[in-house]
C-alpha cells in the first residue's frame, strides 16, 4: 500500500464514518485500538491505481490552494479600492 494513499485514507471521511461505532460514549479527542482498526474495510486498489488516486488529489489541492491565493488577492484589491474610495 502507497504510505501517500493510506494517509489520504485516514483523513478521508470514509475512514471518519468508520471509526464512529467505536467512539459512542467517548468526548473530546477520538481513539480507537488495534484491534478496532483491524475491523476497518480500507479500499485497496492495485498500487497503480493508489497513485493515480494520490496524483489526482494533490493537482485538485494545488488547484485549490491557487483559487485560495486568487481569492486572498481579490480580497486585498477590494480592500484597496474602498480605503481608496472612503480615504483610510
Amino acid at each position: 500500500m502507497s504510505s501517500q494513499y493510506f494517509a489520504l485514507i485516514l483523513q478521508s471521511k470514509y475512514f471518519a464514518k468508520q471509526t464512529q461505532i467505536f467512539q459512542v460514549g467517548r468526548s473530546g479527542m477520538p481513539k480507537i485500538n488495534q484491534d478496532q482498526l483491524s475491523k476497518i474495510k480500507i479500499p485497496l486498489p492495485p498500487i497503480e491505481i493508489q497513485k493515480q488516486i494520490v496524483a489526482r488529489l494533490d493537482k485538485e489541492m494545488e488547484t485549490l490552494e491557487k483559487i485560495r491565493e486568487l481569492k486572498t488577492q481579490a480580497e486585498e484589491r477590494i480592500n484597496k479600492i474602498l480605503e481608496e474610495v472612503w480615504g483610510e
